[in-house]
C-alpha cells in the first residue's frame, strides 16, 4: 500500500514537522492492519547527514515501525544524492522510499537517475522494482489457517470449567463409548469421535487476545491521556469529521492527540535510557548482568534486513515456500539411508531381535486397563504443554478427568487387545527453533549433530 509523501522544509519550525511525523504514525498504524504501507516522497530530511532535531525524529519513526530507506542501502545503483540546487553547489538526499525491513528482500531492483537534459526538476527520480510473493487463494491450507484458536487456560474460570465438563459430557453420553472396540475400525471411530467432542466443548472456554505490541514503559498518565484522546476523537467524528481549525471540537481533538504523542514519546525516551544506564551499570559491577542485558535488547529485534533460511543454496522467505523445503528436508532426514561405514553386524543384529519379537508376540486378549489408572497418569499430567494435531492439551483432560478417564480406558484396552494405533494418534508437529547465530544454510548434517 503507497503512500505519497511531502514533509515541510527546513524552513518551518521543528513543531510543524513533528506533528507531520505524528501522522505519518497515524498513517503506519492504519495501513499496517491491512497491508504492506511503504513510504515513497520527499521527506525533506537528510538522513546520510549528521543528526540534527530533524533527522533524530524521522529516524525515530523509522525505527519505531521497522522501515527501512530501499534507497539508502548498498543494493542501490546510480547517484548518491537525490537533490542538487539548480547551481549545483548543494546536493543532498531526502527523497526516499520507505518500507518494511522484513520485506526488504523484495526489492529487485533500485536505482537513483542521475541528472539529464530532460530532467528539469532539481530532484533525481528513484526507481524501484518490486517483487512480492503472493497468497495462495486457491484454497491452499497454510499453517496459520490449519490452527484452531489456543485456549487461555490463564482466563478459565470455574464456571467455564463447569460448561465445558457439560458439554463434553452431553456429546460423549453415546454406544460408541460404551464398550470395548472389538475391531480397528471401532478404534478408529471412538478416537476420532472422542477428539471432536473434546475440540467442540473447548468452543466455550476463553482464548488468548492478540497483542500486537508490548509497551513495557505505559504507565496510567499514559493511559489517561489515550482515553481523553478517544473521547475528543469521538467527539469529532460524531460532528461529522469538520478538519477547519475554526472547529473547537476538532481543535481539543488534535490538541488531545498531541499531548497524548508528545507524553508516548516522552515516557519511550525514558524507558530506552532507563535501559542503557542499567546496561552501563551492569557493566561496571556485573558482566553477567550486562550480557544478559544485552542479549535480551537483542532478542527484542524482531526482524532483519533480507531474513530467509537457505535450503541447498538457495534461499527461501515466504511461508508456503519455507513449509515446502522443511517437509522435504524431514522426508529426507527419515528415509533411510545406506551408510558403508556403518556396523553391519549389528544392524543385523538388531533387525533379528525385532523380527524375532514383532513374530512371537501374541495379542492378550484379556489385557485391560482400569479406569482408575488412566485417572492417576492424568492427575500427573504437566500443564502448559504444547499440543499435537488433534489441538487436544493436558489441560483438556485433566478438566474433565472423571468423564474421560473411563472412555480413555476402554478405548486403550482395545487398542491393547488388537495390538493396534490409529494412525492419526501417531501424528505429531514437528516445530523448528532458531538456537542463534549466524548460519541460516540448512543441510541435514547439521541437524544430525
Amino acid at each position: 500500500m503507497r503512500v505519497m509523501i511531502y514533509l515541510p522544509c527546513s524552513n518551518h519550525p521543528i513543531n510543524v514537522f513533528r506533528d507531520y511525523i505524528d501522522k505519518l504514525y497515524n498513517l503506519w498504524y492504519m495501513y499496517a492492519e491491512i497491508g504492506i504501507p511503504i513510504f515513497v516522497g520527499d521527506f525533506n530530511t537528510n538522513l546520510r547527514s549528521n543528526l540534527s532535531a530533524r533527522e533524530h525524529i524521522l529516524s525515530g519513526f523509522l525505527n519505531d515501525t521497522n522501515l527501512v530507506a530501499i534507497d539508502m542501502l548498498e543494493s542501490c545503483q546510480g547517484a548518491r544524492n537525490t537533490f542538487v540546487s539548480y547551481d549545483n553547489c548543494q546536493e543532498s538526499f531526502i527523497d526516499h522510499i520507505c518500507m518494511p525491513i522484513e520485506f526488504e528482500y523484495c526489492s529487485v531492483k533500485c536505482e537513483i537517475i542521475d541528472d539529464e537534459c530532460l530532467n528539469v526538476s532539481r530532484h533525481r527520480p528513484i526507481i524501484c522494482s518490486l517483487k512480492f510473493p503472493l497468497t495462495p487463494t486457491d484454497g491452499t491450507r497454510t499453517l496459520d489457517n490449519d490452527c484452531s484458536p489456543k485456549v487461555n487456560w490463564s482466563k478459565v474460570t470455574a464456571e467455564d470449567k463447569q460448561h465445558y465438563t457439560s458439554q463434553l459430557a452431553e456429546r460423549v453420553a453415546i454406544e460408541v463409548f460404551r464398550l470395548i472396540p472389538t475391531d480397528t475400525h471401532g478404534i478408529d471411530r471412538a478416537y476420532q469421535t472422542l477428539v471432536d467432542s473434546i475440540n467442540v466443548a473447548s468452543s466455550c472456554l476463553p482464548v488468548p487476545k492478540f497483542k500486537r505490541h508490548v509497551k513495557p514503559y505505559w504507565n496510567e498518565e499514559l493511559n489517561k491521556l489515550h482515553k481523553i484522546m478517544e473521547r475528543k476523537r469521538a467527539s469529532w467524528c460524531m460532528e461529522g469529521r469538520p478538519r477547519n481549525n475554526d472547529n473547537n471540537v476538532y481543535r481539543e481533538y488534535k490538541d488531545a492527540k498531541r499531548l497524548f504523542r508528545r507524553a508516548h514519546r516522552h515516557y519511550t525516551e525514558l524507558f530506552m535510557s532507563k535501559m542503557d544506564s542499567e546496561i552501563d551499570q551492569a557493566a561496571e559491577v556485573d558482566s553477567k548482568s550486562f550480557w544478559k542485558m544485552v542479549n535480551l535488547r537483542r532478542k527484542n529485534i524482531n526482524s532483519s534486513a533480507g531474513a530467509g533460511i537457505k535450503f541447498n543454496g538457495d534461499v527461501y522467505r515466504d511461508q508456503q515456500a519455507l513449509t515446502e523445503q522443511w517437509a522435504i528436508y524431514f522426508q529426507d532426514l527419515y528415509t533411510p539411508t545406506e551408510n558403508p561405514e556403518y556396523d553391519n553386524q549389528w544392524r543385523d543384529s538388531v533387525n533379528s531381535y525385532v523380527s524375532n519379537v514383532i513374530n512371537t508376540s501374541v495379542p492378550d486378549t484379556n489385557a485391560t486397563v482400569s479406569a482408575t489408572t488412566i485417572a492417576d497418569l492424568i492427575k500427573s499430567c504437566p500443564k502448559g504443554k504444547a499440543c499435537g494435531p488433534d489441538k487436544i492439551t493436558y489441560e483438556h483432560l485433566i478438566i474433565a478427568n472423571e468423564i474421560l478417564s473411563p472412555l480413555l480406558a476402554n478405548l486403550f484396552t482395545g487398542m491393547l487387545r488388537l495390538c493396534y494405533i490409529p494412525k492419526t494418534m501417531k501424528m505429531g508437529s514437528i516445530i523448528t527453533l532458531h538456537k542463534g547465530g549466524k548460519n541460516v544454510e540448512i543441510t541435514r548434517t547439521i541437524l544430525e549433530q
